[in-house]
């Protein structure tokens, strides 16, 4: 089945007619209602004179008329490009679209209703740009057309980087990748779930996320199963009651990341043994490196409401491969502690030796996807090998939008170069660092996530608010690490001091590292994308360019 037939079959109705909910909006449609009020999108799009091949930027929060957006857009063979809401008016932000928008050529632009009159600056010749209430309020009078026989190599989406590492990067996602990601997400929920196949699903991840297009919207849409639907900070400030609306509405799948679950631990605490039955759930980690530990309290918590183990899965992939490349089976996720002073060549170290860290599995190839590990010469490594996670099959990318040098570095020796370290332990995938997070401090290879986990489970900083960049003192050169702590204060206050050593010893303690200094600094520095990543690159040239408050000097024993 493909996307357009896949449509098609959503307006048919029908016995066989699933619901999806929003529950901020306090809405329930039936899928066929999300497409039948499509094509009235897809009419209003046409006034627009957007056509096949266009493509139409969406700066908007997850939401029914979202969803039906999408479909009209679809329908009528147009290119969707879901594009981080925007937050404010930061000069930040208007350079980064500004960016998108010569590659994108947009045809038209939609924004929130809350940016209102904001939204005119963008417009351009021959592109309209509107917030969503005017859209809605555009006729849709006139005949509904006809769905687009679009090609399996037209594109159905763009999906954008943040860009906070320098220029976006537009990654093609085609009809045919699109299709093949869905049937081997269908395969591998059956071989490691429910046989029967997906009945229900659950997504607060945003749309112009790879996890929350595909969990959110395709998934549910080829499946025709229920689905549940919210944006990030209804599930942020609520996790709570985003697990209680799953145990009510039976969810089968739903997606996560580290830190969303490490910033939901409290709040799950607080639930009574037994007060939601989630025994039905499975839940799969992805879109960032996860932590041992994190791991091991999610499963501690929800083991309380009736969820085993054996339903908590890690996933590995990326939007070059229009999402997932492996996952682990059902059953214990295998982790193993190694030594990388030595690398690439890693050994196997005791549990808890210094110098040694704890490394998850993300389990084995999905159907029809060939990984290997490589060295930059491209020859592939052995067993305990660490290199470039390399991705070949159906699900990758042709390329980046207007970018042909950028398509070359990651395609031009005939597998996707994903920048990603990992290497092979029986049988099973790695994943160790991003390759251009990595610090080489002392010959010695730092992963800033491992450093972060341990800087983070030091009582009061919170989760996610914490991030190690590298940043020499004047004449030091590039080496020094710098470790930037949230801390919830307005000025200096006693203590702040202590804290800080205490980062500095739990971290060398856990992982045989020395971090020079650690400074704390105001909320909100820490920087993350819609979907939980930190923006490192970002965050260090602001911390560069003297852009952040920090509240207390280096810690005594630091460099």
């Amino acid at each position: 089945m493909n996307l357009v037939e896949a449509l098609s079959a959503a307006g048919q109705g029908g016995g066989d007619d699933p619901l999806w909910r929003f529950p901020e909006e306090g809405v329930s449609l039936p899928l066929s209602a999300l497409a039948a009020r499509a094509v009235d999108d897809a009419v209003r799009l046409g006034g627009l004179g957007v056509g096949p091949g266009d493509r139409v930027g969406l700066l908007l929060e997850n939401a029914s008329a979202y969803v039906t957006l999408l479909f009209g857009l679809w329908r009528l063979g147009a290119v969707a490009v879901p594009l981080r809401p925007r937050p404010d008016r930061s000069p930040e932000f208007d350079g980064y679209l500004e960016r998108v928008d010569r590659r994108c050529a947009f045809k038209a632009l939609l924004f929130p209703d809350s940016v209102g009159s904001a939204a005119s600056e963008w417009d351009r010749p021959k592109r309209r740009v509107l917030t969503l209430g005017t859209f809605a309020s555009l006729p849709a009078s006139g005949g509904a057309p006809a769905p687009h026989p679009s090609e399996p190599s037209d594109l159905a989406a763009v999906q954008f980087s943040s860009g906070s590492t320098g220029e976006p990067k537009g990654v093609l996602v085609t009809h045919a990748m699109l299709a093949a990601q869905v049937e081997q997400l269908d395969l591998t929920f059956r071989a490691h779930c429910r046989p029967e196949g997906l009945g229900s699903s659950a997504s607060w991840l945003p749309f112009n996320h790879d996890l929350g297009l595909f969990i959110g919207i395709l998934q549910p849409l080829f499946r025709r199963c229920a689905n549940l639907l919210a944006p990030p900070r209804h599930y942020l400030a609520h996790p709570r009651r985003w697990f209680a609306w799953m145990a009510e509405h039976r969810v089968e799948l739903n997606f996560t990341t580290n830190l969303a679950m490490a910033g939901s631990a409290r709040a799950l605490a607080r639930l009574e043994p037994g007060q939601l039955d989630l025994s039905g759930l499975f839940l799969y980690f992805g879109a960032e490196k996860v932590s041992p530990g994190v791991l091991a309290r999610t499963r501690e918590l929800l083991e309380r409401q009736s969820m085993s183990e054996r339903q908590i899965l890690v996933g590995y992939g990326m939007a070059e491969n229009a999402l997932g490349a492996a996952s682990t089976a059902r059953g214990r996720i295998h982790s193993v502690w190694v030594d990388a002073a030595r690398a690439p060549h890693l050994r196997i170290a005791d549990p808890g030796a210094p110098g040694g860290q704890e490394v998850l599995a993300v389990g084995e190839p999905h159907p029809r996807t060939r990984i290997t590990v490589r060295d930059e010469s491209g020859a592939e490594l052995p067993e305990l090998g660490l290199g470039e996670i390399c991705v070949e099959g159906p699900c990758v990318t042709p390329g980046y939008l207007e970018d042909p040098e950028a398509t070359r570095r990651a395609l031009g020796r005939g597998y996707l170069r994903t920048r990603d370290l990992g290497f092979w332990h029986h049988g099973e995938l790695y994943f160790f660092s991003r390759m251009d997070d990595l610090l080489v401090v002392g010959g010695r290879n730092i992963v800033p996530d491992d450093v972060e986990a341990c800087a983070e489970s030091v009582a009061t900083v919170s989760p996610g608010g914490s991030v190690l960049i590298e940043a020499g003192r004047p004449g030091e050169g590039a080496g020094g690490m710098v470790l930037l702590v949230e801390r919830p204060v307005v000025r200096s206050t006693p203590g702040t001091g202590a804290l800080g050593r205490d980062i500095q010893s739990e971290v060398y303690r856990r992982l045989g590292v020395l971090v020079p200094r650690v400074l704390l600094c105001a909320k909100g520095t820490v920087e993350k994308t819609t979907s939980g990543k930190k923006r490192r690159t970002a965050i260090r040239e602001r911390f560069l360019a003297g852009r952040l408050e920090i509240f207390t000097s280096p810690p005594a024993g630091g460099a």
